[in-house]
């Protein structure tokens, strides 16, 4: 969780609008967003697991099995 948080700090300060973070060991997906471009930090956090998809505004029609990117 302390390389979560320091990556997602690390991520915030950058013109970043989304970052997904990969908990091999949870096993979980963070996905952190701001909820617009004038947002000044990740205001939107998601927590996925082995069963969710997950998908993005930023890139209409992905959508990953997290227990697919988590099997390797």
């Amino acid at each position: 969780m302390r390389d979560i948080r320091v990556k997602r700090r690390l991520c915030e300060e950058h013109p970043m609008g989304e970052v997904w973070l990969i908990d091999h060991i949870a096993p979980v997906v963070f996905v952190y967003r701001r909820s617009g471009r004038k947002a000044r930090h990740f205001d939107v956090e998601v927590e996925l697991g082995m069963d969710d998809s997950l998908s993005s505004p930023a890139m209409p029609g992905l959508a990953i099995a997290v227990g697919e990117l988590l099997s390797f």
